[in-house]
């Protein structure tokens, strides 16, 4: 994902992978038989035993709390948070660090931890069996022997569309895993009948429980893609097990999608298609300007902002058209304005413009104020609270910069890209 990576919970912390608790913790046996049993499904052979250990609730969340500060510098906490903002994605007054540790806080119960090579369980916590959530553990630390999953996750560019990616394929798997473990007791193997999974993936994307406040409270964007690499990922790893057989989990390991439209869409992933990473638009006076942060808008991106600013009919229908997306948030050197511009492209010129007209509820809704000054199918411009904007639809292409201070200019000698 391209801004902010607001799949926090994950992301912001790389290496912690999560799963709700059993009830009490497993005995070393008890583990090195799940570990067989993970073996046999995945193909991946034990390299060495997995040991465990037990925290409190307290030290859990202090822990947590140490974790974000040594791993993610708050100018990357404030960049992320002020790209969630610009975008409309989160309120105002939305606290991502806070937020951050409360989600994990609150989900959290059990985790392999790939910087100790370890399971820690999290006491008080009775959500689930051991045997439902050991294999979902260990499939993890199965294929951290294998790939080094922090290294696999870092390889995808931080807080963006490719690591979210790649966590959809770490968390799908570990997620596959566990729940062939529990249908193999019924007699039943997904390897068999892969169309049973539809079922699971639809349970996980409901996240109703009032047992998570916190989660339940979170913005749209903030809820979804913290489920995103459970329910996505286990339907991308179920498409690609139906295709490769065993193979599928050293496949997806070793040559990973770079994009969430992958995920999405395996079919994509499975036919080897590439996106496009299209240029950013510029304006004048960018020079005065220096980089916060910068990625890829990558269709899930789309999707939920459309869904969260329209319909989720109109999202499904318009954001499988995308091919590719990048933005950056820009902060001006002396008076510290934030300058947000963003590029998608689309399959056709008819998805282009569809998105700017959609892009108008956006404006309107993310905003106190609005005033059109153009308004068209291929163009938007005008001012809001947070300054001015201008949304240019050419060919296959939408490009956007929003937040200038100064009056809008037409004038586009700036080459190829420029809109201002």
């Amino acid at each position: 994902m391209g801004f902010a990576r607001p799949s926090p919970l994950w992301l912001l912390v790389p290496g912690l992978f999560l799963f709700a608790a059993p009830a009490q913790p497993p005995s070393a046996s008890e583990i090195q038989e799940m570990v067989q049993q993970v073996a046999d499904v995945t193909g991946f052979k034990p390299k060495r035993p997995v040991p465990s250990a037990t925290i409190s609730k307290a030290d859990w969340k202090l822990w947590l709390e140490q974790e974000l500060k040594r791993k993610v510098k708050p100018e990357e906490i404030r960049a992320q948070e002020l790209a969630l903002k610009k975008f409309g994605l989160v309120p105002k007054d939305f606290d991502l660090r806070k937020t951050t540790v409360e989600l994990y806080a609150e989900q959290a119960a059990a985790f392999y931890d790939s910087d100790k090579k370890r399971m820690t369980f999290v006491e008080g916590f009775l959500d689930q069996t051991v045997a439902l959530t050991l294999p979902h553990e260990l499939a993890h630390a199965l294929a951290d022997q294998q790939f080094n999953l922090e290294k696999f996750l870092d390889k995808g560019a931080k807080n963006d569309d490719a690591q979210l990616a790649r966590l959809a394929v770490a968390e799908g798997q570990a997620t596959w895993v566990m729940l062939e473990i529990t249908v193999r007791k019924m007699g039943q193997s997904f390897f068999k009948t892969p169309q049973l999974i539809s079922q699971y993936a639809s349970a996980i994307t409901d996240t109703g429980s009032s047992a998570m406040p916190v989660l339940q409270g979170a913005p749209l964007y903030i809820r979804r893609t913290l489920v995103f690499p459970y329910s996505q990922g286990l339907l991308f790893q179920n498409a690609v097990v139906e295709k490769l057989g065993q193979r599928a989990f050293d496949q997806v390991l070793r040559s990973p999608p770079e994009t969430t439209q992958e995920i999405m869409h395996a079919e994509m992933y499975l036919a080897g298609v590439h996106t496009s990473r299209p240029a950013l638009p510029s304006f004048d006076g960018i020079k005065s300007y220096r980089t916060l942060t910068e990625g890829t808008l990558g269709e899930i991106d789309v999707q939920l902002l459309l869904e969260q600013f329209g319909s989720a009919d109109e999202a499904s229908r318009l954001s499988p058209g995308w091919k590719g997306g990048v933005y950056a948030l820009l902060e001006q050197k002396k008076d510290r304005g934030i300058v947000l511009t963003w590029t998608v492209d689309w399959s056709t010129p008819g998805q282009a413009r569809e998105f700017i007209t959609r892009y108008q509820n956006v404006l309107r809704q993310k905003s106190q104020s609005v005033q059109f000054a153009t308004q068209s199918d291929t163009e938007l411009s005008g001012t809001t609270d947070e300054g001015a904007f201008q949304v240019r639809a050419a060919g296959t292409r939408t490009e956007g910069v929003e937040g200038l201070p100064a009056r809008l200019n037409a004038n586009r000698s700036g080459g190829a890209g420029a809109i201002y």
